[in-house]
């Protein structure tokens, strides 16, 4: 029930940001931040759902490259998702590398399939501002499961 209503939050939350509020850069990708806690919590299958569905939302408000979103956060989902089947990594670091790579990744996906013509050149799209974009989102993606784990949490 505390897992559901934080992804339902964290849904809401950047729907707000990003499109009541057009924030842009100073709000974190918090659909990645969503789709890598499911994952994590609830395996690859519905964290590639969930990526898909998540991402045909954000990709509705876009006029250019429908399809990039939905593809790039499935994948990240399911990847993340398996992840976590494999490796059960519990410290503030590990989750922190994992939403850095997962966010990254997604961006990566992204921008690999738009359109050529609309998105960014690699240098500033992906080596700048995906890999802020990336820290910022693992800064908020370790805040969030701090706040799913009620105990302490290791470094």
């Amino acid at each position: 029930m505390r897992l559901a209503f934080l992804l339902v939050a964290l849904v809401v939350l950047h729907l707000l940001a990003n499109v009541a509020l057009p924030l842009g850069a100073l709000a974190p990708d918090l659909f990645a931040v969503t789709v890598l806690t499911a994952s994590q919590r609830l395996g690859g299958a519905w964290g590639a759902a969930l990526g898909l569905t998540l991402g045909l939302v954000e990709d509705s408000v876009s006029l250019t490259s429908f399809g990039a979103n939905a593809f790039a956060l499935a994948m990240v989902g399911g990847a993340a998702g398996r992840l976590a089947e494999v490796v059960r990594g519990d410290s503030s670091a590990f989750r922190f590398a994992l939403f850095a790579v997962g966010k990254w990744s997604r961006d990566l996906l992204a921008w690999l399939v738009s359109d050529a013509a609309t998105r960014p050149p690699v240098v500033d799209g992906l080596l700048v501002e995906a890999t802020l974009a990336a820290l910022y989102a693992a800064t908020v993606g370790v805040a969030v499961v701090a706040l799913l784990s009620p105990g302490p949490r290791t470094i």
